[in-house]
Parts: C-alpha cells; sequence; structure tokens
C-alpha cells in the first residue's frame, strides 16, 4: 500500500494500537501511513486531541476546513472521508457541493462561514491575505490563536496529502 514500511491494523502495538483503536475499523489510511514514523504518529494524535478540543473551532468548521483543503490539493481519501463527515453532522450532497463551489455558502453559522472562506483563499494565493482580512476576522469574534489554528488545520492537510501521495503504491 506505501512505499515505507508501515504497521497493519492486526499487528499494531504499543502507542501505535492505541493510535489506531481511536479510529473505527478499517483504519484511514493516511493514519497507517503515520505509523512508519511513531514519533510523528504519536504528535499527530496529539494534534487530533488538539483540534478535538478545541474551545471556538467547530466540528463542522474543522470539517469543513479539511474537505475544501483537500479538495484543493487533490487528496481524494481525505476529500471523501471528510465529505461523509459533513454528511453525518447533517450537510446534504447539495450543500457540499455548493460549498466547494463557494465556501462562503457553507451551512454554518456566519461567522465560519467567514472564516472557511478566508482560509480557503488563503490557501489558494497566501500573498493575498492583508491585514484587513485579518481585522474582519477579529470583527466576527475570532482571536488571533483561532485564525492562524483554522489555517494551519487546512495547511497540515495539504502537507499530509504530499507524504501521502508521495508514498502511496
Amino acid at each position: 500500500m506505501f512505499l515505507v514500511n508501515t504497521v497493519a491494523e492486526g499487528e499494531a502495538q504499543g502507542k501505535i494500537k492505541e493510535a489506531y483503536d481511536m479510529f473505527p475499523s478499517p483504519v484511514p489510511s493516511p493514519l497507517v501511513l503515520l505509523s512508519a514514523s511513531p514519533a510523528m504518529l504519536e504528535r499527530r494524535i496529539g494534534y487530533f486531541q488538539y483540534y478535538m478540543g478545541h474551545k471556538t473551532l467547530s466540528f463542522p468548521l474543522l470539517t469543513a476546513i479539511r474537505f475544501i483543503s483537500s479538495e484543493e490539493c487533490g487528496h481524494e481519501f481525505c476529500e471523501d472521508f471528510n465529505r461523509r463527515m459533513l454528511m453525518r453532522a447533517g450537510m446534504s450532497v447539495e450543500d457540499i457541493d455548493q460549498m466547494k463551489a463557494d465556501p462562503s455558502t457553507a451551512p454554518l453559522e456566519e461567522r465560519e462561514q467567514t472564516m472557511l472562506a478566508f482560509v480557503a483563499r488563503a490557501l489558494k494565493t497566501p500573498k493575498s491575505v492583508s491585514q484587513a482580512d485579518v481585522d474582519a476576522l477579529r470583527t466576527e469574534g475570532w482571536s488571533d490563536s483561532d485564525i492562524f489554528d483554522a489555517l494551519a488545520h487546512g495547511a497540515n492537510v495539504i502537507a499530509n496529502a504530499a507524504v501521502f501521495n508521495a508514498l502511496k503504491r
């Protein structure tokens, strides 16, 4: 499945098994790839836990960020996975298709729509981000930490997609 050695779900032990047990079977392929580097897998689990407990970035917003980011970089596995998560969160196929075309129309709270549109644009054209963009998010009640976390969440999807796509068979 990958060009590097990974740990199969049935062979996982210790910290790798603990990480795998956090997800329903079958374990998502990107997580299996992380087993090639147990230290990175452990850090990724900490990353998941941080975002799962985020005080202001909601589950639907974070899922929409991952979906938009994975669609942007062509990470089909992540796009499909997050599409299913959005549907479980109550979005229709039409909602998701519309959000894909225009993130500002996502069926989220208005301020979350603004954040999602910002992240989508910042990932496509990073140099287009201005102080006015950040100030507008602050006006909507987002903290600098929220802005950073949301954008970093989307950028991490793109970075992980590059590794995944390079090492998959």
